[in-house]
């Protein structure tokens, strides 16, 4: 028999106004600049929050997203935050912009257990496909976050640069994704991998730095027998 309870959660969650008001959806928000637009149709961000300091920036939230005690902090100027329909995650985690035009995209459907993104320097994109799945204290970053100069000439070294996951993968415990990479569609990165190099589409790679251990891969949620 399914009990009253029961009734009355699955009532709430078909309608997602009684479930923005039960469940306070609402974030947190401190905004500090001229021009920051953000257009949230999320299902709920409970615990999170939303700051802001500098101009021009976007922040696009999609349908029945669901972000708990998530830190959305941008720094700088013409940052653009996408997250796409029916994006999950769970537990507490950041997504962080410094610099300038820099953007970062969640596709639709990725469920996040607990995850930092950080776009960092300038001109530079985060873009996560659709139906990944990522597991618990997961690091993207585009930059290293400070410099390193050749004695020599003085000039920077380690410039950033963007990072590109394709549809359907999945990120296993504790997996870092260092700037520059791009992970092909389908591909399953092994726990506390640190990934510094591309890896193909439907690759399973795993280690530090991250190899490629077998090709011709796949996954899914479902565990099969």
């Amino acid at each position: 028999m399914i009990s009253f309870v029961h009734r009355l959660k699955e009532i709430i969650r078909k309608h997602p106004l009684i479930y923005k008001i039960i469940t306070f959806q609402r974030a947190k928000k401190t905004i500090k600049g001229h021009n920051n637009r953000i257009y949230d149709n999320s299902l709920s961000l409970k615990g999170s929050s939303i700051i802001i300091e500098g101009n021009n920036n976007l922040i696009e939230l999609e349908n029945n997203i669901i972000l708990k005690k998530v830190v959305i902090n941008i720094k700088g100027n013409n940052h653009h935050l996408i997250i796409k329909s029916g994006v999950r995650i769970a537990e507490k985690g950041s997504i962080r912009f410094q610099d300038n035009n820099n953007k970062i995209e969640i596709g639709e459907n990725t469920t996040i257990q607990s995850a930092k993104l950080i776009a960092s320097d300038n001109n530079n994109y985060i873009k996560i496909g659709n139906d990944c799945m990522f597991s618990s204290n997961i690091i993207i970053r585009t930059g290293d976050g400070h410099s390193i100069i050749d004695a020599d000439t003085g000039e920077r070294i380690n410039q950033s640069k963007s990072i590109h996951i394709g549809n359907h993968v999945w990120l296993s415990n504790g997996v870092n994704i260092l700037k520059g990479v791009t992970i092909g569609d389908n591909s399953i990165i092994g726990t506390h991998s640190i990934v510094t190099k591309n890896i193909s589409t439907g690759c399973l790679a795993v280690g530090i730095p991250a190899k490629i251990i077998r090709y011709n891969v796949n996954w899914t949620r479902e565990r099969i027998n």
